[in-house]
């Protein structure tokens, strides 16, 4: 259940993120394809950063409890 509270917890956080970058990603670019491009690289990047650590967490945190 911690787990479960981890990840949704981890997927907010990313949201925040990923916003903020739009964000910024907006402001930077003014061509419409660089921003698409730019966008779409930083969303990919977040998007596997996130699931990679709330992945980590969670399996270190099934095997804190099992010890």
């Amino acid at each position: 259940v911690r787990c479960k509270a981890t990840k949704v917890r981890s997927k907010t956080w990313g949201l925040l993120i990923l916003s903020q970058v739009k964000t910024v990603a907006d402001l930077l670019a003014k061509d419409g394809l660089l921003k698409q491009m730019f966008k779409g690289t930083l969303e990919q990047l977040l998007k596997a950063e996130s699931f990679r650590l709330s992945s980590a967490f969670c399996r270190w945190e099934q095997s804190w409890q099992q010890s």
